[in-house]
């Protein structure tokens, strides 16, 4: 009984031990089959880290980015609000400007100014801008002054200025462009200024300025193309005819005639 009992036990234990050894080999099966299904989350996981998209199915639109859900759209910056400005200026007319005085013992100072311009535009903005401006002068154009002065305390300035067309452009945006074109198709521009002036206790200043065409234009915009035309067809004068007595502080008399002018800075941040 002893033995047998023993014997037994002894393939009792070997069914132990081949159970084990079973169990052995399904654990390694259920092992290798863990890492596998580790080895595979793993490898999906890369996958995602790359930018694939690992939806549970084919076209499947949940998490898939669309404007509105995201901040896509606040990181693209509309550009300025653009200003096109479209001038044009015809003047068939003439543009004539007199001005005639006499003063005699006065304490202060003498001004005395006559102005004629055919077209003239100012053009200021601060945003994206085009301009397309076309301006022509056909009638005459002229500025007279005629001055009898004396006895005056302090100065005595006396000025004359005749322009056919004039343009002044300015803006601050990131893109300029700019066409113009100036006829001047008067006779003659002129600017003229006759005095007699006597016993000044001050300085006296006499100026003629005539002008054909007259551009300008400046920016501070990377993108700044200007285009710009200018005729003028006829002679321009600018004259003073003075006679000047016992000014103390000196005289200055300047005549200037110009035909076309143009001047374009474009400022650089």
């Amino acid at each position: 009984m002893l033995m047998s009992a023993q014997a037994s036990a002894a393939e009792s234990s070997n069914d132990v031990e081949y159970t084990t050894e079973e169990t052995s080999e399904q654990t390694n099966d259920q092992t290798s089959d863990q890492n596998s299904e580790q080895e595979q989350t793993q490898n999906e996981d890369e996958e995602s880290e790359d930018g694939e998209w690992t939806g549970e199915e084919e076209g499947e639109e949940e998490g898939e980015p669309e404007v509105g859900d995201n901040e896509w759209e606040n990181d693209y910056e509309f550009p300025a609000a653009e200003a096109i400005i479209v001038n044009g200026q015809i003047n068939l007319g003439t543009v004539w400007s007199t001005n005639n005085i006499n003063v005699t013992d006065t304490e202060g100072t003498v001004y005395v100014s006559a102005s004629a311009v055919g077209n003239t535009a100012t053009i200021v903005t601060l945003a994206d801008t085009h301009v397309d401006n076309v301006q022509e002068q056909i009638g005459d154009v002229g500025a007279e002054v005629t001055a009898t002065v004396s006895g005056v305390g302090e100065d005595v300035l006396l000025g004359a200025t005749a322009l056919c067309n004039g343009a002044d452009i300015s803006t601050d945006p990131a893109v300029t462009a700019v066409n113009s074109s100036q006829k001047c198709m008067a006779n003659d521009p002129v600017a003229n200024v006759t005095a007699d002036i006597s016993n000044v206790a001050g300085g006296v200043g006499i100026s003629a300025l005539a002008v054909a065409n007259q551009f300008q234009a400046d920016s501070n915009a990377a993108y700044f193309p200007v285009t710009n035309y200018q005729e003028n067809i006829a002679g321009t004068y600018a004259n003073v005819n003075a006679t000047i007595t016992n000014a103390a502080a000196g005289v200055t008399s300047t005549a200037t005639a110009v035909g076309n002018t143009a001047q374009i800075v474009h400022f650089q941040e």
